[in-house]
Formats: structure tokens, sequence, C-alpha cells
């Protein structure tokens, strides 16, 4: 008997995990769950439910615009400094922070752009 109910204990233990959110997420999505569980029948629809709905209707667009939307600026140059050693020669990074500077280096941005804004920077 005791086996059986450290078994149960076990099971239950592994089903839920917290996650942490701005309050503001929260809210919003308390609200949405308000508004969904106004209703005369039914049981009702829990967080879960909402969040894996959410989470199913996510797209590879969505998906990218994050990753694009976390870059930080540190993340575009050393992007752009890889392409530049890729294409036209390798440099070291100082010496690539003073090709940024120079006029031929906006021509190099001209010629890339279009693979650039796919990668986001």
């Amino acid at each position: 008997m005791k086996k059986q109910n450290e078994t149960n204990k076990n099971k239950n233990t592994n089903i839920f995990s917290s996650l942490r959110v701005k309050k503001e997420t929260k809210d919003n999505a308390l609200k949405i769950l308000e508004i969904i569980n106004k209703k005369d029948f039914g049981r009702k629809v829990s967080i879960d439910d909402l969040v894996t709905k959410a989470l199913e209707n996510v797209t590879k667009e969505d998906i990218e615009l994050l990753q694009r939307s976390s870059l930080r600026n540190k993340d575009r140059q050393a992007i752009v400094y890889q392409l530049y050693c890729k294409k036209v020669k390798k440099v070291s990074e100082d010496e690539f922070i003073g090709i940024t500077m120079s006029s031929g280096f906006f021509s190099f941005l001209n010629e890339n752009k279009v693979e650039l804004e796919s990668i986001g920077v």
C-alpha cells in the first residue's frame, strides 16, 4: 500500500511546472481566460488550455521575428563582420572596426543589403 501511494505522489508532482512571465502578461492572460469562462455550460477552461492553444498558433514567421528582435547591436556587428570576412577578406576585429568607419564600407552594406535584411541586420 505504501508503494502505491509513493507512485501516485510521484506522478502528480511531475505534471505541473511554474513559468515566470511579466505581471502584465499574466494579467492579460487572466483577462482573456475570464472572457472565455463567461459561459453557461461546460467546464472551466484552464490557463494551461489557453497557453497550449496559443502556442499551437505560433508560426515560423513569428519565431523568426522574435529571433530578429532579440539581436543586440553587438550581435548585428558580429553578423556583419562574419559576412565581410566571408565575402571580402579575412580581417581582425580591430581592422574591421576601422573598415566600418570608411566610406567603402557603406557600399559593402548596400551590395549585401538583401542578405543582411533577411537575417535581421
